[in-house]
């Protein structure tokens, strides 16, 4: 059988921290000491030694990780996160922009549909020329600027048909 301290030894079984695994396996490697040395020391079995010193060989990459490649990575990420803003506030500003030039398509189609031709209010007398253009434009081609209206803003079709 088991001398009694022997049993009393496994059922106390000691808790050593990482510094201090840490610290048993550098008295083997920095000091060049034999494994026996760390192992007398500590109290501990060759074959726990050997077990520790290929779990920290396992994880030797981890603690050889460059912190310029971790500095490198956040950089990115917080470009990323620049970049991120700055599109969408662009999306931002084409949304806007189409609904405005839905809104001015749909008053522009409301006002060539009235039996005067008016097209309602506009804010200055070269948008309300570019307006009016815009309506001929649509009469000239029968309608064509269905397709086209949404797509080019008043200004834009003068510039085509060739009006300030």
């Amino acid at each position: 059988g088991m001398s009694s301290s022997m049993a009393a030894m496994q059922r106390c079984r000691r808790m050593f921290t990482p510094q201090q695994k840490a610290t048993i396996l550098r008295v083997h490697f920095r000091d060049k000491f034999p494994v026996s040395d760390p192992c007398d020391e500590y109290q501990i079995a060759p074959n726990l030694f050997y077990l520790r010193q290929k779990q920290a060989l396992e994880h030797l990459t981890s603690a050889l990780h460059d912190r310029r490649t971790q500095c490198g990575a956040a950089h990115t990420a917080s470009t990323d996160r620049a970049r991120i803003a700055e599109l969408e506030a662009t999306i931002a500003m084409k949304n806007r922009t189409i609904t405005e030039m839905s809104e001015e398509y749909l008053h522009i189609k409301k006002g060539v549909g009235h039996h005067d031709g008016s097209l309602g209010a506009a804010r200055s007398s070269r948008r309300r020329r570019a307006l009016r253009h815009v309506a001929e434009h649509v009469h000239r081609t029968g309608g064509a600027a269905d397709v086209a209206a949404p797509r080019l803003r008043a200004r834009q079709v003068c510039a085509l048909d060739g009006v300030n």
